[in-house]
């Protein structure tokens, strides 16, 4: 079939490309290696170069990754592990190996709970979802994404938050909850516009695109999906810039521009190719059989069909395979082969009660009921502990002031008893010294007494005894 050679003839030419830059990756690694770096800065360097090209050239991105892992191993360094090990898982989620995806996020999420890193914890969280989501494991998807979104709500990380709720949005989108799909995805484009996160800001333009064309307001859905293109385009975002080709092809198909629908959709799969995008090339593989149908092109409705058809088995893309039998069956139909067209019905119905199932619609619901119920509780706890909070700094601040008083009193108190006691010694050092001059004075009158007393009895027997001796002088002068 020609599209079978058509695709064949850009894996190729896409392989030899991605084999060049590679090489020049290569030659920056080697740099780096060769440098005079610790082991760490290069497992971070590694690490960041795996994430920024897992997008646009998930070969090199893989490469990165796995130096990064083997870095992280030989310093033993559990957060360079988590990180790495996650972010391989990125990459073979991108490149739709998701069994391989699962083994390298669970390893990462090991690493993580070790090493308490609550960043990577949630971005593994997140990545869960999104395997899951794409496996049409709706449930377990947005359990992961709530657990995703409690984490990165503890630590404030508002990335992993916008993540969350635009991945939560595209559920929705899905069950067709275009209000809450909405409503998620503002939110998450809010984030991403404040946080100036240019990859995010084009996934939710994008993503907003899908749910207008949904609502029927294609002009608006266009809209979205330019300034999407212009984002991608400016940073290099194949993965994204893939997907906004394949959207942007089916709101030109619903406003009846065949034309335009069919050169964004064939610009979408060469782009999914390119990067080896497998599961987006297959789903666009189907729009384009989609569309054939739809305006009775049955050949090229077949074709693309076909070939969707050989990617979602070889891959397990379970997700797509009900859509992709769905429309083999119905070409069948319109060209008289109605047993195949009966095999491909029975199988597309098959894969419909699998995935489509009310009780996992019931479930997603519940959890997310869970979530906003635990959010609300958490919320009113935070409120309470805050008022609880306030309550124990007041009283406290009443303690502390009635303590401050009883202290400035004491410390009054005490100065008051001091100066009493110093006036009480002054003024017993005060009459004693009275006293002792009183003393002194008493002392001194008594010993003048004394003196005086000696002097006069002396004057006295002195002066008497001398008139007698000359009385008697004169008596013998008489006689």
């Amino acid at each position: 079939m020609r599209i079978v050679k058509y695709i064949a003839v850009l894996l190729i030419i896409c392989t030899v490309h991605i084999c060049h830059s590679q090489n020049r990756q290569h030659d920056s690694l080697v740099q780096v290696l060769d440098s005079e770096l610790p082991a760490f800065d290069k497992a971070e360097i590694m690490n960041k170069l795996c994430l920024s090209l897992c997008y646009s050239n998930p070969d090199t991105a893989l490469y990165y990754g796995m130096m990064a892992i083997d870095l992280g191993h030989r310093i033993a360094n559990d957060s360079i592990l988590a990180r790495a090990y996650n972010r391989v898982g990125i990459v073979k989620d991108v490149t739709a190996e998701w069994d391989s995806a699962l083994v390298y996020y669970g390893r990462a999420l090991q690493y993580a709970e070790i090493s308490f890193d609550s960043t990577s914890l949630s971005s593994i969280f997140n990545n869960y979802g999104l395997i899951y989501w794409n496996q049409g494991k709706y449930d377990l998807a947005v359990e992961n994404f709530n657990r995703a979104l409690r984490i990165a709500d503890a630590i404030g990380q508002s990335r992993i938050q916008s993540n969350a709720y635009n991945n939560i949005g595209l559920i929705y989108w899905d069950q067709k909850r275009l209000d809450d799909a909405l409503d998620y995805q503002l939110k998450g484009l809010e984030i991403r516009e404040a946080t100036g996160d240019n990859y995010g800001i084009g996934a939710s333009l994008s993503n907003l695109g899908m749910i207008y064309d949904e609502i029927q307001l294609f002009d608006t859905a266009i809209y979205f999906f330019r300034k999407a293109i212009s984002i991608k385009q400016s940073i290099n975002d194949l993965y994204g810039l893939g997907k906004t080709y394949t959207n942007i092809g089916i709101t030109y198909d619903n406003i009846g521009e065949l034309d335009s629908s069919l050169f964004y959709l064939k610009k979408g799969i060469e782009v999914h190719l390119s990067t080896e995008n497998f599961y987006n090339a297959a789903s666009s593989m189907l729009n384009v059989g989609a569309i054939g149908l739809e305006h009775e092109m049955y050949e090229l409705a077949f074709q693309y069909h076909m070939s969707a058809k050989v990617l979602a088995e070889k891959y397990e893309f379970s997700k797509l395979l009900f859509k992709i039998y769905h429309g083999i069956a119905m070409n069948y139909e319109h060209q008289r082969k109605f047993r195949k067209s009966s095999d491909y019905f029975r199988l597309a119905s098959q894969w419909k009660d699998s995935i489509y199932n009310v009780e996992r619609d019931r479930a997603v619901e519940e959890i997310q009921g869970k979530y906003e119920t635990e959010k609300k509780d958490k919320e009113i706890a935070i409120l309470q502990k805050d008022s609880a909070e306030q309550e124990l700094q007041l009283v406290k601040r009443k303690r502390y002031i009635a303590g401050l008083i009883s202290l400035v009193l004491l410390i009054v108190l005490a100065a008051i008893l001091l100066v009493q006691r110093y006036r009480a010694r002054e003024k017993v050092k005060r009459a004693a010294a009275i006293i002792s001059e009183r003393e002194k004075g008493l002392k001194a009158i008594v010993t003048a007494t004394e003196e005086e007393r000696k002097r006069i009895a002396k004057d006295l027997h002195d002066g008497v005894g001398q008139q007698i001796s000359g009385l008697k002088f004169f008596i013998q002068q008489l006689n």
